[in-house]
């Protein structure tokens, strides 16, 4: 953990050091310091408060025109009640190290041997990479964040980007470790491939991609063809505008274990679909909303069946390292944003799993009273049929977004 952490804040000294040889240098940031109260359904029936401080960075530095550096991360102090387990908390983040070849354990203090749980100063490297412009393309390597697809609510084709549905920490979105390349071609088009590392570089765990955008007829479309830790995955991303209302239609297809050492694919005949197709409207200088439909052939549609997704991982790979976030198959999604002031903006999120009626609203409201300065206030909850757990395990759903947690916040952010 020392090495690893050592290794980034030398490169944040060192890049610091550039501007003194005429180098182009940037460094801007978020503090945020945010209280959150908590009910979940499946850790026991009790309101838990708790708080997180995140400061989060980022550094760029060009010491010519043709190559730049970057580095982002955060440093955050989380304060937790006893015996509440940071996988509740911390909900929605990327459920693993994925396309991470290797990251440092996050507690820096207390050192990682003492017994302190519930208090703790902890660093997390979203970025670390360097660019290379060159006359036919642009060469990324190191740490970096892609995120994929048009969709508002359910990203099908977003696969190393993906970000949980309650997300609470708020600190900066992390990156994967890989090589890539993007070779803009004709007016709007563009060639984008790559390869993003696993853990130790294991092939199994890693990803190659290559995805294509072409434009014509006022209308965006890219096609995606990746080997997915060994599932082939085949995406469309489509978005054109009707009238003064934009639309979108992104999808999948992936086939299990296509890429299995040895010519075996022992689950080729699990493959799903996962689409989503929506359009959106702004509606006057205050108003603007959309709506969502998405299906995911992998999921359920009775919710006495959620409770095989983790207990049957060789039946259900769509679920596999955290790929599909959603148990169920139909769900329409609708979202707004209304400008009460111009500095005082509402948003609001409402998710229905329409085969077990759930639904998972989450909004919140904005003021911005000082330059640069924010105040925030949300609310995230599942409406629905709670589960029965023991022990904090699942034993049967009454429904999907019943067993989510109910999570308030308020937060003071300041840019810099």
């Amino acid at each position: 953990m020392r090495k690893s952490t050592g290794i980034f804040l030398a490169s944040a000294v060192l890049l610091s050091a550039f501007p003194l040889y005429g180098a182009d240098c940037s460094f801007h940031g978020t503090y945020s310091s945010s209280l959150y109260g908590l009910y979940n359904p499946m850790f026991e029936n009790r309101f838990y408060g708790y708080a997180l401080s995140p400061l989060d960075a980022e550094m760029k530095l060009s010491p010519s025109e043709w190559l730049e550096f970057s580095a982002s991360g955060s440093l955050s102090v989380r304060l937790l009640p006893e015996g509440l387990p940071q996988d509740i908390v911390l909900t929605g983040g990327r459920a693993d190290d994925n396309f991470l070849i290797a990251d440092p354990p996050e507690r820096i203090l207390p050192p990682g041997d003492a017994d302190a749980e519930n208090i703790g100063l902890y660093i997390d490297l979203a970025g670390l990479a360097a660019t290379i412009y060159l006359p036919f393309a642009d060469v990324y390597i190191g740490r970096q964040l892609v995120s994929w697809g048009s969709a508002h609510v359910i990203n099908p084709s977003d696969i190393f980007g993906q970000q949980g549905l309650t997300r609470t920490d708020t600190g900066t979105k992390k990156g994967i470790d890989a090589v890539r390349v993007r070779i803009p071609f004709g007016m709007m088009n563009e060639i984008d491939l790559g390869f993003a590392g696993g853990k130790d570089l294991l092939i199994e765990e890693s990803a190659f991609f290559l995805r294509i955008k072409g434009y014509f007829l006022e209308t965006d479309a890219f096609v995606l063809v990746m080997d997915d830790r060994e599932d082939l995955l085949i995406g469309v991303d489509i978005t054109r505008p009707i009238g003064k209302a934009g639309t979108w239609i992104e999808g999948v297809t992936v086939i299990p274990d296509t890429f299995a050492a040895g010519g075996e694919n022992p689950r080729t005949d699990h493959t799903y679909v996962k689409t989503s197709a929506g359009i959106d409207y702004q509606f006057n200088n205050s108003f603007y909303g959309f709506i969502e439909y998405h299906f995911n052939s992998a999921g359920k549609t009775d919710p006495a069946d959620y409770a095989d997704i983790p207990v049957n991982p060789g039946d259900n790979p769509a679920y596999d390292d955290g790929k599909t976030p959603l148990m169920g198959t139909h769900y329409l999604g609708a979202g707004f944003t209304y400008q009460i002031t111009p500095l005082l903006p509402i948003s609001t999120l409402i998710l229905f799993n329409i085969c077990d009626q759930s639904f998972l609203l989450s909004s919140e409201i904005e003021y911005n009273f000082a330059e640069n300065i924010y105040l925030t206030g949300g609310i995230s909850a599942g409406l629905g049929k709670e589960p029965e757990s023991l022990g904090g395990i699942v034993t049967s759903y009454g429904s999907e977004f019943g067993a989510y947690p109910m999570v308030v916040h308020t937060s003071l952010r300041i840019y810099f």
